[in-house]
């Protein structure tokens, strides 16, 4: 003291004490900086900082501990200050002190270090951006790694690792060894950690050469850990893309990108098609787009490498990967706070999900002290409001009674990272100044501001003004607290702050900040994307509306929430009165928002479901024309590419004007109409818009893939501008250079990219359309001209600008990111094709090009330019090798033409692969010559093709031979015997091919059809000895030997075929005798041959038939049934105990045979012990299920005990024995082929095998007559699940109906046209007991429709006056006064089932996904519920799942048209009543019903064999009580085989009394219009409510 006293005079007199105790962290940080690693002065600066901490803290046994855990943050934000050198201001000898300094802290603080470690890597992030601080930077890192625990070194692993991964290219040799050592001690002293989390990061070092030995080194360290873990490492890869740090998600990309260059061929071979790999692709494509988007302004180069990873994936089919999705997690899951933050646990939630998921984020993210600070404070204060400060939360695991507490349960909400970064600032004590209020002037948003500028003020004056006292305490808390960490912040946290603050002051009743909020609203929505000058300002503006999206959608949500909590009695807390008030007030104020202007703009920034839904709202309160609306919606919905829902927009809305004719043409299968209207507008000299004209001609002819007519459309244009090339128009030249890329035509490459140098220049990225073009086609020139550097540089340039769309994408339209992503995968073609420097390297490059290809949607345009993108490079290739590929491309591509029925270009194509003399080309051609209907000139050819002697192998000649046969059947062109006999051959040809096999049986079924047919005397001799039969049999059998492609079709007619013969079997007959023996060897041999899990798909045929008049057909019945039991007990033993339970003596005794035959099958001991404890664990459930069933309850109570009321024994589990009947654990996985020797695989997915662990003792019982009970089951997977057991019900026939749509389901599933609008039935377990009771699959969040629509009339002030209606309906009225009695009705009783869609899907994305679902799972289950002749459709029988929109059909006792013969004769095919037509949209049933129907419609006509087979069954089946109508005529309606044949014609489209087949639309509209007609609807039974 007395030095420095004599440098200056204010420390004389002072003690050292004094000092310390005032400036303790400033003398400790110049303390530190006296370190330097050469000056060995270690000991002393410890020694330094102890005498600091014995001063301050004499008491303390630990000083320098406790000193350092209460000062490391303030001491480090010392090393930030250093470090975040925004004015450049340090030198460079103090940032490399600041580091020193750290590197002694890190030594000398043991764990109390941890506390800091935010700060710390944010400031080594920062220093590695310059060169010179490499090295040290390294070096201070290597330091902390070897001071930090495991469980502490895990939370910051991610970033280390990707630093110097991502940095490596940067760092001198001397920074190469520092990080090496670093990767070493990772990687050899921290065995445990990267095993366990982080051995995926192996592969990060493998495509590095310089790091191979580390490489090698931990592949011997971690053998087992990488062994096929490409599943696991593609799921690591995308969830560490989701991280927040740039370079963790760089590193993630850069991975991913050498995943799929590494994989390729794998991937795309087998990986895709995986079923357990499947869901990892929509994750993984929503990842990709999340983070371009969020990483569009602060690091361009990540949305690059995610267009890279979207290249190298490639254009996977949609439709099969159809979990796609644009909407991040965050906004699916977002908080809705339903009190106010009146309610303790809700403040919890809420600020547990704000600090987890976005204050430590943005913490982590940051790279600025001073922004880390003011992070810091807030989540220190919010700790304080989770009442954590100051709890040592180490205690929680020492104990047992902590670990219960609040506190605890709190804590154990957050993640690791979050934990490590809260736990300093339980204890901090962080403060910071008040900031000045500023007096923001509404509305604040001008048009020259920066979104960010813009929300930040608009969120930090919302947040201020939370002090009102209308606004609760703890909300006032949470907001004021918010306010130190908006500006110059992430805007995340504006984005989750600010929609809670708007709601919060809105509810206030303030008027005043009501009237300036919606003014700022407002003023931003009536601000024109089209009145501003620049497309950076439009973005800006674009994103304002976004934010405005935000905070009304919350709006509604929480509207919605409220609603449906205070039905179900949740917010019992909250008054009627209050309740009512404050959803008045959130809704008037929705209400003040116009929906034609929120639609205007929704349109604007591609948000195009709430566009839609917007318009539609408005065009039914007349606030928007009818031509704006139409001209508006039409194109919302080719944006969406739902171009079924454009078509009932043009039927419907159409004004038959020329626009209008040529929009239905240019979407429809008449788009070559349109295209020819086009072109005589464009010539035509009448007073019209001759340039729209000719862009909307040449669009049509790019957009049907007709690039050379485009190209010269574009000369003649060209030609008329005599080199005034500045009246070219802009998209004239994009068409100009996306045909001339396709084409391949060099010329036009260069005079298009000519004229796009001369006439445009780049203003930004947003020009990007026209310039990904330009960059392609300048790659394509520099091929041509062998400048390989060049054409990758150009490549890179496409990536880039391909990648910035993809950024842009987040708010567009899935058809736009279709076509994004199809572009990168013909950028990726490109680039393969032009680095095949060698014809090994090209032939290789061809193979995984090939495989590529295979994956793509079965979308014509999609492969078209895939195809033409790969022959213009290997076209203008300099190397002839690549040329080989040529002739192939053209065949695939006229395969694909000919497919999609564009004969044109199928003609172009092949007559280009016939000039390159391609030997594959003459089957190609013969199909197209079928295709264009020349049957005698295609049978001539492919006849001439079987017979030449070109080089093929065994599976294309007899796919050759197959066809031939199959044309020569189709065309009628030979006999019976020819035909059998070619198709011998094929099958001959190829021995292990199904295909030949099951072909040569569906004709033996074509024959055997049509003999039925025919009269007794005419029947062929082979008819009735049973040739066919046996013929049929035993190559439907050997087909599936082969494969279980044909599975569904072929076995139950197997099975049908073989048990109808064996009944009508006599044996006097020795040559019926011997095919009856084949027959019966046949499916002897084949029990054996096809794989248990394929029987087990017929096992209901089997047991519905195991009563068979013939002993020993019954006896193979019994043995079949026995087999599948023994393989899948847990699932087949329900349907064998319901038979051992059965009412009627013969099923009963059938049923115990059968389970006696399993206990008795050959065994060893162990085995048979095993089994018999199989069957009794099993049967004790059973019966206890059963009990449940017949046991009678009290009618006044909903709420029993399952033990007490039921006499339920719960020792008959845990059982293992039986599954818990859910859908799921009843479907099967099928192999492709039947080599079933591999140990991995299994007959049903994983995790579909739920057994039951117990029942939960509450029982709640339905109020529906017959009384059912709900249960509640725990499964063996730890899930919930419910059945609903009933009493006095026969479930059999509800059974075989969900076999039937299953199968309906899985073609669905199956077909290209279905898979697009993805159609499917949603089907529920159903498990008879015996003929009495049974067990239903509880589907949970279900409402009837009925309650619904009932429910929201009450609410809109016309309850159902039951009573008026029969009055209007009665039965003694005339079909006139009926008639006039339903339109009252309907008037009366106006549709309200669309407003269940709007306040169930708040979100306009899920409305609009809710409402597809709804109206296509109509649309399926209405065709298949008319081809069943199902009826009894009232409401209650139709429920709608109220998480996807889609319907739900229960109850199915009306089958096979029994509605026509009610007292009151059901006259409707299926329900379409008012409610149903307006909630399918503006359009009713045009558009996406009626063409979902046709799609339905066309699937079961094309699959006609395969259902009829599973209906067949129905006929030997007790559960349909034929026998009571066996008695019945012939054509009795209700007589089995005449409800089959009506079945059929309904199939064939064959109405009543008519001979000739309708078209599919023709069928389709004849159904719909006797559904919704007023003569049939009147005259349905009343309580049907046909009004509803």
């Amino acid at each position: 003291m007395q030095i420095l006293g004599n440098a200056a005079s204010e420390f004389k007199g002072r003690q050292l004490t004094e000092l310390v105790d005032n400036n303790s962290i400033a003398i400790s940080w110049e303390v530190l900086k006296i370190y330097s690693p050469e000056s060995n002065n270690h000991a002393k600066i410890k020694n330094a900082l102890l005498y600091i901490a014995s001063t301050l803290l004499p008491n303390e046994t630990n000083p320098l501990e406790v000193y350092l855990e209460r000062t490391i943050l303030g001491i480090v934000q010392n090393f930030s200050e250093s470090t975040y050198d925004v004015k450049g201001l340090q030198p460079f000898i103090e940032k490399l002190r600041a580091i020193w300094a750290i590197d002694c802290l890190i030594a000398i603080s043991g764990k109390s270090i941890v506390s800091a470690l935010p700060q710390i890597m944010a400031c080594i992030q920062t220093n590695l951006e310059l060169s010179h601080l490499h090295y040290e930077s390294l070096r201070c890192l290597k330091i902390l790694i070897k001071n930090l625990s495991q469980s502490n070194l895990s939370i910051i692993l991610d970033l280390i690792l990707s630093l110097i991964l991502q940095k490596w290219s940067q760092f001198s040799e001397k920074t190469k060894l520092e990080s090496k050592e670093i990767l070493n001690i990772l990687f050899k002293e921290h065995e445990a950690l990267i095993k366990k989390k982080y051995f995926n990061y192996i592969f990060s070092l493998s495509f590095n050469p310089e790091l191979l030995g580390i490489y090698n080194n931990a592949r011997v360290t971690f053998p087992n850990s990488i062994k096929g873990t490409s599943f696991s490492l593609l799921h690591d890869l995308t969830l560490r893309s989701k991280n927040e740090n740039k370079f963790v998600v760089a590193q993630a990309l850069s991975d991913l990108e050498y995943y799929f260059k590494k994989y390729q061929n794998e991937f795309h071979s087998s990986y895709v098609n995986n079923p357990s790999f499947i869901n990892y692709i929509p994750v993984l494509r929503s990842t990709l787009l999340e983070v371009s988007h969020k990483f569009r302004s602060s690091d361009v180069e990540i949305p690059t490498k995610c267009a890279i990873v979207f290249g190298l994936m490639g254009s996977l089919d949609f439709n099969k990967f159809n979990n796609f999705s644009v909407i991040s997690s965050d906004e699916k899951d977002q908080l809705i706070i339903l009190k106010q933050f009146t309610d303790r646990n809700e403040v919890y939630r809420f600020l547990i999900i704000f600090v987890k998921s976005v204050l430590v984020k943005a913490f982590w993210a940051s790279t600025d002290p001073v922004k880390q600070l003011f992070l810091a404070y807030a989540m220190q204060e919010y700790m304080k409001l989770l009442e954590l400060n100051g709890i040592d939360v180490e205690s929680f695991s020492k104990d047992e009674i902590n670990k219960t507490s609040t506190p605890a349960i709190i804590w154990s909400k957050f993640d690791d990272i979050s934990k490590s970064t809260l736990l300093p600032l339980l204890s901090s004590k962080y403060i910071v100044n008040g900031s000045k209020n500023e007096n923001l002037t509404y509305p604040i948003y001008k048009t020259w501001m920066k979104h960010s500028k813009w929300l930040r003020d608009f969120t930090l004056d919302l947040l201020r003004k939370s002090k009102h006292e209308g606004i609760n305490p703890a909300a006032q808390k949470i907001f004021l607290i918010c306010t130190s960490i908006i500006k110059d912040q992430d805007l995340s946290i504006c984005n989750f702050i600010l929609p809670y603050a708007t709601l919060n002051l809105i509810l206030c009743k303030d008027e005043k900040i009501e009237k300036e909020i919606e003014t700022e609203m407002l003023a931003i929505l009536g601000s024109n994307v089209s009145g501003v000058n620049d497309n950076s300002t439009a973005e800006h503006l674009k994103s304002c509306y976004q934010s405005v999206f935000g905070i009304l959608d919350y709006f509604k949500k929480w509207c919605s929430a409220r609603k449906q909590k205070k039905k179900r009695a949740d917010l019992s807390s909250i008054s009627t009165k209050t309740f009512n008030e404050e959803t008045s007030l959130v809704e008037n104020f929705l209400n003040r928002m116009p929906q034609e202007l929120i639609a205007k703009r929704s349109a604007e920034c591609n948000s195009y479901e709430r566009a839609i839904l917007n318009l539609e709202e408005s065009y039914r309160s007349s606030k928007i024309e009818r031509n704006e609306f139409f001209s508006t919606i039409q194109s919302m919905y080719v944006e969406i590419d739902d171009l079924d829902a454009l078509d009932g927009v043009l039927k419907k809305f159409s004004t038959q004007s020329l626009t209008d004719k040529l929009l239905q043409f240019q979407y429809s299968d008449n788009w070559k109409i349109a295209q020819d209207c086009f072109e005589a507008l464009s010539e035509s000299d009448l007073n019209r818009e001759k340039v729209k004209d000719t862009t909307d001609l040449l669009k049509s002819l790019n957009d049907y893939s007709l690039y050379d007519s485009s190209l010269e459309k574009l000369d003649a244009q060209l030609s008329l501008l005599n080199g005034n090339l500045n009246m070219l128009a802009s998209e004239w030249v994009r068409i100009g250079l996306n045909s001339s890329v396709y084409a391949g035509n060099l010329h036009a490459l260069k005079k298009w990219i000519y004229v796009t140098e001369s006439n445009i220049k780049p203003s930004s990225l947003t020009d990007s359309a026209l310039f990904i073009d330009y960059e392609f086609a300048k790659a394509l020139v520099f091929l041509a001209e062998d400048k390989i550097e060049d054409t990758v540089s150009h490549i890179n340039k496409a990536f880039q600008l391909l990648g910035y769309s993809l950024a842009m994408s987040k708010e567009t339209s899935l058809s736009r990111t279709r076509s994004i992503i199809n572009q990168l995968h013909c950028l990726t073609d490109l680039k393969e094709i032009a680095l095949s420097t060698s014809k090994s390297k090209s032939e290789s490059n061809i193979k995984t090009l090939d495989l590529r290809y295979s994956n793509v949607s079965n979308d014509f345009q999609s492969c078209w330019r895939i195809l033409s993108t790969r022959r213009a490079a290997d076209n203008l290739h300099p190397n002839d090798f690549t040329k080989n590929d040529i002739s192939n491309i053209w065949i695939e591509s006229a395969k694909i033409a000919r497919k999609s029925e564009r004969l044109d270009l199928a003609t172009k194509s092949i007559m280009n692969a016939m000039l390159l003399e391609n030997q594959k080309v003459d089957l190609e051609y013969a199909k197209l010559l079928w295709a264009q209907g020349d049957h005698s000139r295609a049978l001539k050819a492919i006849d001439e093709l079987r017979s030449s002697d070109n080089e093929r192998s065994i599976r294309e000649n007899a796919l050759i031979q197959l066809k031939y046969t199959k044309w020569l059947d189709s065309s009628d062109s030979g006999n019976s015997s020819t035909i059998i006999d070619e198709y011998n051959k094929a099958a001959k040809m190829d021995v292990k091919w199904e295909k030949p096999y099951y072909l040569l049986g569906k004709y033996f079924n074509k024959i055997l059809e049509n003999q039925s047919i025919v009269s007794e005397d005419i029947k062929s001799s082979k008819d009735f000895y049973g040739d066919y039969e046996r013929r049929l049999v035993f190559n439907y059998l050997r087909a599936l030997q082969c494969g279980s492609k044909y599975l569904f079709e072929a076995l139950p007619k197997v099975i049908t075929v073989w048990l109808d013969f064996a009944s009508k079997y006599k044996d006097k007959v020795p040559r019926k005798k011997k095919n009856y023996d084949l027959i019966k060897e046949s499916i002897k041999q084949s029990i054996n041959l096809i794989p248990a899990i394929c029987w087990y798909t017929v096992l209901s045929q089997l047991i519905s038939r195991a009563l068979h008049p013939n002993p020993e057909a019954a006896e193979q019945v019994m043995d079949l049934v026995s087999k599948i039991t023994e393989a899948y007990p847990e699932q087949a033993l329900w349907s064998v105990f319901a038979q051992s339970k059965s009412t009627i003596t013969e099923r009963s005794k059938m049923g115990n045979n059968i389970l006696s035959n399993i206990i008795q099958r050959p065994s060893n001991p162990e085995e048979s012990v095993k089994r018999k404890n199989t069957i009794k664990s099993a049967i004790n459930l059973f019966d206890a299920l059963l009990g449940v069933c017949m046991k009678e309850v009290n009618k006044k109570r909903s709420d029993l005990i399952l033990s007490t009321d039921f006499g339920f024994d719960h020792k008959v589990t845990p059982c293992v024995s039986l599954v818990v009947p859910l859908r799921s654990n009843f479907e099967i996985k099928l192999p492709a082929s039947f080599d079933l020797s591999s140990k991995n695989y299994k007959s049903f997915p994983i995790g579909s095998k739920i057994t039951i662990i117990k029942f939960d003792e509450h029982v709640k019982i339905l109020s529906s007559m017959q009384k059912p009970r709900r249960l509640a089951i725990l499964g063996s997977n730890g899930g919930k699940y419910h059945i609903l057991c009933k009493p006095h019900d026969d479930l059999r026939k509800d059974a075989k109906l969900m076999e039937f749509t299953t199968m309906i389901d899985r073609l669905l599933k199956k077909d290209d046209e279905s898979e697009k609008r993805k159609l499917s039935i949603t089907s529920y377990a159903v498990v008879p007991l015996n003929e009495t009771y049974g067990v239903l699959e509880w589907v949970d969040s279900c409402r009837t429709m009925r309650d619904i629509v009932l429910s929201y009339l009450t609410s809109i002030g016309k309850p159902l006056d039951f009573s008026f209606c029969k009055k209007m309906l009665a039965e003694d009225q005339s079909l006139q006064e009926k008639i006039t009695g339903l339109n009252r009705l309907i008037k009366e009783y106006p549709p309200v089932f669309r407003l269940w869609f709007l306040e169930e899907f708040p979100d306009p994305k899920a409305w609009y996904g809710a409402r597809c679902n709804y109206t296509r799972s109509s649309a399926v289950m209405s065709i298949i519920g008319y081809i069943l002749g199902m009826g009894d459709r009232h409401g209650d029988n139709i429920l709608m799942l109220e998480k996807t929109g889609g319907v739900l059909h229960v109850d199915f006792d009306c089958l096979f048209d029994k509605g026509l013969t009610l007292a009151v004769p059901e006259r409707v095919p299926f329900r379409l009543t008012s409610n149903m037509v307006d909630a399918f949209g503006i359009s009713g049933v045009e558009g996406a019903f009626r063409k979902s129907c046709e799609v339905t419609m066309r699937l079961v006509r094309n699959h006609e064999p395969a259902l009829m087979n599973i209906l067949e069954s129905f006929l030997y089946d007790p559960i349909l009580d034929w026998s009571a109508t066996k008695r019945r005529k012939k054509h009795d309606s209700h007589n089995p085989e005449v409800s089959l044949n009506n079945i059929k014609k309904k199939i064939r489209g064959i109405e009543k009394d008519a001979s000739l087949s309708l078209s599919i639309p023709a069928h389709v509209d004849a159904v719909i219009s006797q559904a919704v007609s007023p003569e049939n609807l009147a005259q349905m039974y009343i309580g049907w409510m046909s009004f509803i």
